[in-house]
């Protein structure tokens, strides 16, 4: 085992935007990230970007149903479906919400997975732990 942390950071996790105003704003991120790199943090961890969730790993937690309302609102926003959380005031539909939230789901597997193999004693995805998403619906400005 390396000893060493693992950061996971991919910056198109600041597409995760539900707009002006919401308090989950992605400048959050970049601006966590750019203070990693100015303490020169980034030099003393591992920086990692993983792929985005697929599929069979949303699956894991989400249902198939849920998971293609994410897609459909996040190719036409005006569509989402409130009956899952969707186009809330909590929970505004934006284009590429599926890609930004897999995205996101797939940096916390990364660090599990990371940790797992044994590349990193320790792992942290600060862009992740969207916790109150529900198998069936979005909750508490988290998807997946």
């Amino acid at each position: 085992m390396s000893g060493r942390a693992q950061l996971m950071w991919d910056e198109e996790v600041t597409g995760y935007d539900f707009g002006a105003g919401h308090p989950m704003d992605p400048v959050r991120l970049a601006l966590t990230m750019r203070l990693v790199e100015a303490y020169g943090l980034d030099r003393a961890v591992r920086v990692v970007a993983a792929r985005p969730a697929g599929e069979s790993t949303l699956r894991l937690v989400h249902g198939k149903d849920y998971i293609e309302a994410v897609r459909r609102a996040s190719a036409a926003p005006e569509s989402a479906d409130g009956s899952y959380g969707l186009g809330t005031i909590d929970d505004p539909a934006f284009a590429g919400m599926h890609e930004a939230s897999a995205l996101i789901a797939g940096q916390s597997v990364g660090a599990a997975e990371g940790v797992w193999r044994g590349d990193a004693l320790h792992a942290v995805n600060f862009t992740g732990g969207l916790h109150h998403a529900m198998p069936r619906g979005a909750s508490g400005f988290c998807i997946y």
